[in-house]
C-alpha cells in the first residue's frame, strides 16, 4: 500500500501529466496546421513577423519531440521540468499567429470581396502561390458566375498577362485591355473583375449597334451568348413601345407577332444545324426567351391592352438602353435596376411560365424594398432555379449554398459580408434546416444590411468591422416547410423576406418550350403526351418510395431527347429508331421517306421515355407502363437500339469475374450505364442479394474495354464479336483505355462530422470528412486530366466542329453512344475518365440532404465552413440502398433510379457459379448430377399453374439453354434440355416422368 504522502505525490504528478498532455495535443494540432502554411516562402515573405514567431515555436516543438524520442516514457516526458510552461508559451504564440493569419486573410478579402466565397484553405492556397497566376485557375468558378479559366500569356522577362476569359461551355470573352498578373493577387483579380464588367458592356453596345439591318443567323453567331439574350430583350421592349405609340396598336402588335414567329422559325432551323456546343446553348436560350416574348404579345392582344401604362405590361420585366446613363436598365412595376454585367457565358435559361412571372414580380419588388425573397414549396417546383434565372436576367452572380444543421452564425456572417461588399446574390437552399439559435443571429445580421441599404450609406458597421456597401446585393432563401427536420423561422427573420408560394409548375408549357428550343417541331403534341403519361403513371402504377414523376424527371427526359435529336444525322436516326443500321445497298432517300419529322421525333421521345423510366420500375409495373406508351403512341413500337460494344465488354468482364452471363443482369448493367450518362446521381435500389454491387463492378470494369472494342469494329468492318479469338481477348485486356475509379463509403458507419467534416470548437480548425476529402480529391484529379485533354485538343483543333460531329456519328453507328453524349466520353477518342463516389448504406434525411446541391444542377458540395467544392465532369454519385422509405422527395427527385430485384436474377446463376468453383478433380458428370438435383428440388416446389418462370431470363429453361462460361474461361455450348437430361445418371422415375 502507498503512504498518504505517496498518494498525494502521484496525484500531483498525474494532474501535471494530464494538463501537459492537453497542452501538448493542442500544440500539436495547431503546429500541424500552421507548419504547412509557413513552410511556403511566399507566406513567409508576406507575414515576416508571424513567420519569425512561428520559427521560434517550431524550434521549441522539434526540440521537445527529439527529447521525447530519446526518452520514450509518457509520464517522465510529460512531467519533466519546464515542459508544461514551454507548451503553454507555444500555444499562446500559436493562437496569436492564428489570429494574425485570420486578420491577414480578412485584409485580402476586403480588397477583393469575392474571396469571401472561398474557404481559408482555398485562399491560402492562392496566396501561397501568388507569383504563379495559374494557381488561381481552380478557384475561379467559386469567385465568378461562369468564368471557368483565364487565358494567361507568359512572355520571357515580362509579367504574365491575362488576355481573355473562358466560360465553362468554352466561349471566350476577350479583355478590353491586357491585365498584368503580378502580386498581389487580390489586386490583379480586382482588375480582371473590372475588365469583365467593361468587356460585357462593350460587347452589349456593339451588339445593339449591329442589330439593325443584320442577318439574324450571322448576328447570333457573331456575338457572345449573353449579349444576344440581352439585346433581343432590349429590342423587344423597344418594339413594344413603338406598337403602343401606334394609333392602331392591336394591328401593330399582330404584325410584330408575325415577325417574332418568323424569327422563331429561323432559330428553329438554326438550332437543327451543326453548331458548336456553346452556340447551340445560346440559340436554345434565345428560343426560350423569344417564345415567352411571343406569349406576352399574344396575351396583350387577347386582352385588348393598348396602353403601356396598363398593369399587364408594367408587370413584365423590361429591358431598355439608357443613352444618358450609358447603361442597360431593367424595369418591373416600380422596381428599377441597372444591369450587372457579370459574365454568364452561354448558360441555359429557365422556361418562363405564369408562376415564374409572378415569382419574378414578387422578388423584384422585394429587392426594390431592400428585402429578401423566400420561395417555398415542394421539391422540384423550381424555387432555386427561379432565383438563379432572375440573377441571370439582371446580370448578377448568384451563389447557391446548401444549408445544414452544422452552419454557425460566424460562417454565415462571413458570407453576408462578402455579399454586401461584392454586390452578389446568394440563394440559401433549405434555409429552414439551420438551427433556430443560429437563425436568430442571422436575422440581426440581415437587418443590419437592410438598414444600411435603407440609409444609402457607402459604408456600415457589420459584425464589429466597418465594410463598404454595394447596394445591388441580394439574399434569398428557399424552403420545404412540410419536410422532416425543418424549423419554423423566427418572426423577426420572416419580416425581412417576402414569401412566394411555388406549389405546382406548369408541366405541359415547360415541356413544350423545352422541346421547341431543342428543335422539335411537334413540341406541343409531344409535351401533352409526356404530361399525360406521367399523370397516368403516377395514378395507375404501384406506389413505390423510389418513384418520382415530377418536374426533374420530366426535365431529364427532355434533355435526353434533345441531345439525341441534336447530335444525330438522318442515317443515325434510322438506326436509332429501327434498332439496326440501314442496308448500304438501300437508297438513302428511302430512309428519309421512312422517317418523317413527326415520326422521327416520336421515336426519339419513346426511346427517351423508356430509358429514363423502365430502370426504376418493379416487374409488375413494366407491362402497365408499356401499355400506357402504346395508348399514347399507337402502332409505334421501335425495337431497342443495340449497344454491341458495351454488351461485349460486359460479357468479357463477367467472364473475368467468374460470374454468369445473365440477360437480366446484363440489362441492368446497361440501364445503369444509361442513367449515368444523363444524371450525375444514381441510386441502385433493391433488397440485399439483388446484385447491386455486382452490377456496378461489372460496369466499372467493362467501360475501359469499350474504346478498344470500338476500334476493332471500325478498323475491320467484317469483324464480328462472335469471332473474337483468344489473342484478341488478350489484346482487349492488355489495352484498356481510360480509367474508372470508385470509392465506397458506408455513410452510417460514422458521425455526420466524420462524413462531411467539422470545425474544432476551440481552435475553429476545419477537418475534412470522408465525403468531403473524396470529392475534393476526385475534383482535383479530373480537373487536371481535363486540362491536359483540352491542351491536346487545342493543338489539334484544326478539324473544327464538323469533324467532331462526324466522329460522333461514326461512333453512334457502332453502338457506342446511343445514350445522351457526355463530355468526358467524347474526349480523347472516346476514352472514359470517371470517378464514382459510392455510398453503400441506408439513405435518410440526417445525412443525405447535405448532398442536395451536389445532386441538382448546381453540382456543388457545400460544407459547414463555407467552402463550396464543385464537381468536375466525370464525377458520379452512386447510392446502393435497400429502400428509400426514410428519404425525402427532395432527394428522390434529384436522382435517377435503377431497381434491382433478386427474383429477376433467380437461383440458377448462384448454383452455376458454385459448380464452376468446385475442385477440378470432381468429374463433370457429378457436377451435372448436382445441377439436376438443384433443378428438381427447386422446380417441383413451385405451385401448380402459378409462379412459373418459363422463358424468363431467370428461369431454368432459359438458363440451361443459354451460353455460360466457367471460371477457367472455357465455353459450354448450348444444349437442349431433353438431351442434357439424357446424359445424367439420375434414376428418379417421378423426375423422369415429370420432365
Amino acid at each position: 500500500m502507498f503512504s498518504p504522502l505517496g498518494v498525494d505525490d502521484w496525484e500531483r504528478r498525474l494532474t501535471l501529466f494530464a494538463r501537459t498532455l492537453d497542452e501538448w495535443m493542442n500544440c500539436q494540432r495547431n503546429w500541424l496546421y500552421l507548419e504547412q502554411i509557413f513552410s511556403n516562402p511566399d507566406i513567409q515573405r508576406q507575414l515576416p513577423t508571424e513567420s519569425k514567431l512561428f520559427t521560434n515555436v517550431d524550434k521549441s516543438w522539434r526540440d521537445l519531440m527529439r527529447r521525447t524520442v530519446d526518452r520514450p516514457n509518457a509520464l517522465k516526458a510529460g512531467t519533466a521540468p519546464g515542459v508544461l510552461e514551454m507548451l503553454q508559451s507555444s500555444n499562446t504564440s500559436l493562437e496569436k499567429i492564428h489570429k494574425c493569419l485570420e486578420d491577414y486573410l480578412e485584409t485580402k478579402r476586403l480588397v477583393f470581396p469575392r474571396f469571401y466565397f472561398l474557404s481559408n484553405d482555398d485562399l491560402l492556397d492562392i496566396l501561397a502561390h501568388s507569383k504563379n497566376p495559374e494557381a488561381v485557375q481552380p478557384h475561379l468558378a467559386k469567385c465568378f458566375a461562369n468564368v471557368h479559366s483565364l487565358d494567361i500569356q507568359v512572355v520571357p522577362r515580362q509579367p504574365p498577362t491575362v488576355k481573355s476569359m473562358r466560360s465553362a461551355e468554352g466561349e471566350q470573352l476577350p479583355m478590353p485591355k491586357n491585365v498584368r498578373a503580378r502580386p498581389p493577387v487580390e489586386a490583379w483579380l480586382g482588375v480582371v473583375e473590372t475588365g469583365m464588367f467593361d468587356s460585357v458592356k462593350r460587347h452589349l453596345k456593339s451588339g445593339l449597334a449591329s442589330w439593325v439591318g443584320a442577318e439574324l443567323k450571322e448576328w447570333v453567331l457573331e456575338h457572345p451568348g449573353q449579349v444576344v439574350l440581352t439585346v433581343i430583350q432590349i429590342m423587344f421592349n423597344k418594339a413594344m413601345c413603338k406598337c403602343f405609340a401606334d394609333y392602331k396598336c392591336v394591328e401593330a402588335m399582330q404584325t410584330y407577332r408575325e415577325e417574332m414567329i418568323s424569327i422563331l422559325n429561323q432559330l428553329t432551323e438554326l438550332v437543327s444545324t451543326d453548331l458548336i456546343s456553346y452556340k447551340r446553348l445560346s440559340v436554345e436560350a434565345m428560343l426560350t426567351i423569344q417564345v415567352h416574348n411571343r406569349d406576352i404579345v399574344t396575351s396583350l392582344i387577347e386582352s385588348g391592352i393598348t396602353d403601356k401604362r396598363d398593369f399587364d405590361w408594367l408587370r413584365q420585366l423590361r429591358y431598355e438602353w439608357d443613352e444618358q446613363k450609358n447603361d442597360c436598365q431593367l424595369i418591373q412595376c416600380d422596381a428599377n435596376f441597372t444591369y450587372g454585367y457579370e459574365y454568364l457565358g452561354c448558360s441555359p435559361r429557365l422556361v418562363m411560365t405564369p408562376l415564374t412571372d409572378r415569382c419574378y414580380l414578387t422578388l423584384t419588388g422585394a429587392l426594390h424594398l431592400h428585402l429578401g425573397g423566400s420561395p417555398a414549396g415542394p421539391a422540384g417546383t423550381g424555387k432555386t432555379e427561379t432565383v438563379k434565372d432572375l440573377a441571370k436576367s439582371l446580370g448578377k452572380q448568384c451563389v447557391v449554398f446548401n444549408c445544414s444543421e452544422g452552419l454557425d452564425y460566424k460562417m454565415l456572417g462571413k458570407f453576408f459580408s462578402g455579399l454586401s461588399q461584392s454586390g452578389s446574390w446568394c440563394c440559401f437552399d433549405e434555409f429552414n434546416r439551420i438551427d433556430i439559435e443560429v437563425l436568430s443571429v442571422v436575422a440581426q445580421q440581415i437587418h443590419t444590411i437592410k438598414t444600411a441599404k435603407d440609409s444609402t450609406a457607402p459604408r456600415f458597421l457589420f459584425e464589429g468591422r466597418e465594410i463598404r456597401l454595394n447596394p445591388t446585393c441580394g439574399y434569398f432563401i428557399t424552403m420545404n416547410p412540410t419536410y422532416a427536420g425543418r424549423v419554423e423561422l423566427p418572426d423577426n427573420l420572416k419580416s425581412l423576406f417576402r414569401p412566394v408560394a411555388m406549389m405546382v409548375p406548369n408541366y405541359a408549357l415547360i415541356a413544350e418550350i423545352m422541346l421547341f428550343s431543342e428543335g422539335f417541331r411537334s413540341a406541343k403534341a409531344l409535351s401533352k403526351k409526356i404530361v399525360n403519361l406521367y399523370q397516368l403513371a403516377s395514378t395507375q402504377l404501384s406506389q413505390q418510395d423510389h418513384y418520382d414523376f415530377g418536374m426533374r424527371a420530366i426535365k431529364s427526359i427532355l434533355v435526353m431527347a434533345g441531345h439525341r435529336k441534336g447530335q444525330a444525322s438522318q442515317v443515325i436516326l434510322y438506326y436509332f429508331c429501327t434498332g439496326s443500321p440501314p442496308n448500304s445497298s438501300d437508297d438513302s432517300s428511302s430512309h428519309e421517306a421512312k422517317l418523317t419529322p413527326e415520326l422521327e421525333e416520336s421515336y426519339i421521345l419513346i426511346h427517351s421515355l423508356r430509358d429514363a423510366n423502365l430502370p426504376k420500375f418493379i416487374a409488375e409495373d413494366v407491362p402497365l407502363f408499356e401499355s400506357l406508351l402504346d395508348d399514347l403512341f399507337p402502332g409505334m413500337k421501335p425495337p431497342k437500339p443495340e449497344n454491341a460494344a458495351l454488351e461485349k465488354a460486359i460479357s468479357i468482364t463477367t467472364r473475368d469475374l467468374g460470374l454468369q452471363w445473365w440477360s437480366g443482369q446484363v440489362e441492368k448493367v446497361k440501364q445503369l450505364h444509361s442513367q449515368l450518362q444523363v444524371r450525375h446521381g444514381v441510386m441502385l435500389v433493391g433488397p440485399t442479394c439483388g446484385g447491386k454491387t455486382t452490377v456496378r463492378n461489372i460496369l466499372q470494369k467493362a467501360l475501359v474495354l469499350v474504346p478498344t472494342i470500338t476500334e476493332i469494329i471500325k478498323n475491320d468492318a467484317g469483324h464480328t464479336f462472335n469471332t473474337l479469338n483468344k489473342s484478341t481477348m488478350q489484346l482487349l485486356r492488355a489495352n484498356k483505355k481510360g480509367h474508372v475509379e470508385s470509392c465506397v463509403i458506408n455513410p452510417k458507419c460514422c458521425q455526420l462530422g466524420d462524413l462531411y467534416g467539422e470545425s474544432d470548437p476551440n481552435t475553429f480548425e476545419w477537418s475534412d470528412g470522408l465525403i468531403a476529402s473524396t470529392v475534393r480529391r476526385f475534383a482535383k484529379e479530373l480537373t487536371a486530366d481535363n486540362k491536359a485533354d483540352s491542351t491536346k485538343a487545342s493543338k489539334g483543333a484544326a478539324g473544327g466542329g464538323r469533324q467532331v460531329a462526324s466522329e460522333r456519328a461514326d461512333s453512334s453507328l457502332t453502338g457506342v453512344s446511343n445514350e445522351a453524349p457526355e463530355p468526358e466520353t467524347n474526349k480523347s477518342g472516346g476514352i472514359i475518365n470517371w470517378r464514382w463516389l459510392v455510398l453503400d448504406g441506408p439513405v435518410d434525411t440526417t445525412w443525405v440532404e447535405n448532398l442536395n446541391t451536389v445532386l441538382d444542377d448546381s453540382k456543388i458540395l457545400c460544407l459547414s465552413n463555407g467552402e463550396r467544392i464543385a464537381l468536375a465532369d466525370g464525377m458520379r454519385l452512386i447510392f446502393e440502398v435497400d429502400n428509400l422509405s426514410q428519404a425525402s422527395p427532395a432527394t428522390i427527385s434529384r436522382c435517377a433510379m435503377v431497381y434491382m430485384d433478386p427474383v429477376d436474377l433467380g437461383w440458377q446463376p448462384y448454383v452455376k457459379t458454385w459448380l464452376q468453383r468446385l475442385p477440378r478433380e470432381l468429374p463433370e458428370a457429378a457436377k451435372q448430377h448436382l445441377w439436376a438435383l438443384f433443378e428438381y428440388s427447386i422446380e417441383k416446389e413451385k405451385p401448380p399453374g402459378g409462379g412459373t418462370t418459363r422463358g424468363r431470363p431467370g428461369s431454368a429453361e432459359s438458363s440451361v439453354s443459354s451460353t455460360f462460361t466457367d471460371a477457367s474461361g472455357g465455353k459450354r455450348g448450348r444444349r437442349r434440355r431433353s438431351r442434357k437430361h439424357n446424359t445424367l445418371n439420375f434414376d428418379d422415375d417421378k423426375y423422369k416422368q415429370s420432365r
